[in-house]
């Protein structure tokens, strides 16, 4: 034995050997069961059956990709709301037939077991975070049975003082207060959950597994931004709650987001999705009104809740058939752009169909892996002639798609694996001309302030850098 090893018997290391192959079979065995791609398990069991010292520790933390613990869970909520929530069948009463082509999102709700499109929704187009989070302010303020408040990340900063005080007001007024947060994205002290406690604040951690299996496996992660008012007021889209978002964290500069605002049947589309990420962290359902309150505007919209526990893909269906619908215009704002291939092949082929794609990224990102990952898919897509821009005057963190004049989609979903397969994700998809002409109006403003990225510029880059981008783009799946 090497002098370096410490003076333990030949037959110790030789067991030690054994099990961590042992251990890198099993997972193999559970890759090549539960991937998603044939790329994917070919990955991992080339690598779990040849370095199972390296790769055993990293498929424990990120191999899984079903949230099957959520689906049971699901499945004992639905039984439950049959037994104890006959008021959440109300909800049906306000759903209404798609718009005309719109028939497949309509459907895709249905598989994630959500009501849908329905009626006479009012929705407001939230820019940036001084407007975003006075909007919130407000209806929470004005809160008379129950507010719902659910981020990925909540910062114990200014901001989230200001949120935690006002919810801890509101609950000694009377009102419901419920509030989740991520357990990854998210990391709050003892004192400040006493707070609530003893304000009456109900609170719970979401983590991504239960009991000790928490501790290893971080994959899941619910990115979703909800908060739902009285059952009649929802908001969700980009922003979580910091300092940072409001622009005040000098190295990340300027914050650009966007945020939406509903009011009506939909908001009780929020609703159940929050009851059930609630049940799956306590075991309990919360006592709130389903009654559907319809607007004074009669605007089509529902709320897309998407996850790991979830058939089908429906995050990526229904990014696919937005696009698949559009005849004039693709315009799509989003931070990470390393998009699944079938949704590259999408965009693509609505190029070849001469429908305008115009695609804005940040020209920096918080995340420098996917900064490298993004540089790849973007070469690709600038061979395909779409239209990419390079936001300048800071950091961008929105997440809208614009089809033609029809469609706006406003969410949490970040262009990229994790938020299509991995997360737990919302995005509110509404059909409203007056939105619609808002967000062109915004995006055309966002659009004027980046730069156009040229092909030509991405091949003239170091060779070093190009090998980079493409090693870290394999990776893509898991960043």
């Amino acid at each position: 034995m090497p002098d370096w090893l410490p003076d333990l018997a030949l037959r110790t290391y030789s067991a030690l050997i054994f099990c961590a192959y042992v251990v890198g079979v099993l997972c193999a065995i559970f890759a090549l069961w539960r991937s998603r791609t044939p790329q994917g398990a070919a990955a991992w069991v080339v690598a779990l059956l040849t370095i199972p010292f390296f790769t055993v520790p990293f498929f424990l933390f990120l191999g899984r990709n079903k949230f099957y613990g959520y689906v049971k869970s699901r499945r004992h909520l639905d039984a439950e709301a049959q037994r104890e929530l006959d008021e959440v069948r109300k909800i049906q009463e306000a759903v209404v037939a798609p718009e005309p082509g719109f028939e497949a999102l309509h459907r895709i709700a249905g598989l994630t077991k959500q009501p849908g499109y329905t009626d006479g929704n009012s929705l407001r187009l939230l820019i940036d975070g001084e407007e975003t989070f006075a909007a919130i302010f407000e209806a929470i303020e004005n809160a008379k049975h129950s507010v719902l408040f659910q981020f990925y990340i909540f910062r114990d900063d200014k901001l989230g003082g200001k949120f935690a005080e006002l919810l801890r007001k509101k609950a000694r007024e009377g009102v419901k207060v419920y509030f989740l947060y991520d357990g990854v994205g998210t990391k709050l002290s003892t004192a400040f959950l006493k707070k609530f406690e003893a304000a009456g604040v109900s609170y719970a951690e979401f983590r991504g597994m239960k009991r000790w299996t928490s501790r290893v496996q971080v994959n899941f992660r619910n990115h979703r931004k909800i908060v739902v008012v009285d059952g009649r007021i929802a908001f969700t889209g980009g922003f979580n709650v910091g300092d940072d978002y409001l622009g005040e964290y000098p190295h990340i500069g300027p914050w650009r987001d966007t945020h939406l605002r509903l009011e009506g049947p939909a908001a009780l589309s929020a609703q159940l999705c929050f009851v059930k990420d609630w049940y799956w962290a306590m075991e309990a359902l919360p006592d709130l009104d389903w009654t559907p309150r319809p607007s004074a505007k009669n605007c089509r919209a529902l709320l897309l809740a998407t996850g790991p526990a979830d058939d089908n893909e429906p995050c990526l269906l229904a990014h696919l058939d937005l696009i698949r619908n559009a005849q004039k215009r693709v315009w799509i704002a989003n931070p990470y752009f390393v998009p699944p291939e079938s949704l590259l092949h999408a965009l693509e082929l609505a190029v070849l169909r001469g429908v305008d794609v115009r695609i804005l990224v940040p020209s920096y990102t918080d995340n420098k892996w996917i900064s490298y990952a993004s540089e790849t898919s973007q070469e690709r897509a600038l061979a395909a002639k779409l239209d990419l821009r390079s936001y300048q005057p800071g950091f961008l963190h929105e997440k809208v798609v614009l089809i033609d004049d029809r469609a706006v989609a406003v969410g949490s979903v970040n262009l990229d694996s994790r938020s299509f397969f991995i997360n737990f994700e919302a995005t509110a998809i509404a059909h409203d001309p007056e939105l619609v002409a808002a967000v062109e109006r915004m995006l055309d403003f966002d659009f004027a302030r980046a730069k156009k990225l040229r092909y030509e510029d991405f091949r003239a880059r170091g060779l070093l850098r190009q090998i980079r981008s493409r090693a870290v783009n394999l990776l893509s799946p898991m960043l």
